[in-house]
């Protein structure tokens, strides 16, 4: 599984977003919610062997951190690898949010 986060987390995935309708899925951005379920839902697939995310900007909230470290636990609990890219752990102006997230995954990457 892979998942890019380039231009950060919404709260949630509105049913109509009205730029989507104009710019289609690729404009749109994940939720913290997307995530999390999503890695709920991996945990559960035996076609799933671990994850690799790519965070490549955006900011993402402490509590949208939490509740994917949450759901990120879940996922190695069932025996999957996870790992994390970014090209820098401390520029997202969160303050350590971004390394306290790369710090759940198995493996942390930087160029």
């Amino acid at each position: 599984l892979t998942l890019r986060v380039d231009r950060g987390l919404d709260e949630y995935s509105p049913e109509m977003d009205f730029l989507r309708e104009f710019y289609g899925p690729a404009f749109s951005r994940l939720s913290a919610q997307d995530v999390s379920e999503t890695l709920d839902r991996a945990a559960k697939d035996s076609r799933v062997k671990g994850l690799v995310m790519a965070l490549e900007g955006g900011g993402v909230d402490l509590a949208h951190i939490q509740d994917i470290r949450g759901a990120l636990k879940r996922f190695r609990e069932a025996g999957k690898f996870a790992y994390i890219y970014s090209p820098s752990y401390a520029e997202f102006g969160q303050g350590m949010g971004a390394y306290y997230l790369a710090s759940a995954f198995d493996e942390i990457w930087m160029q």
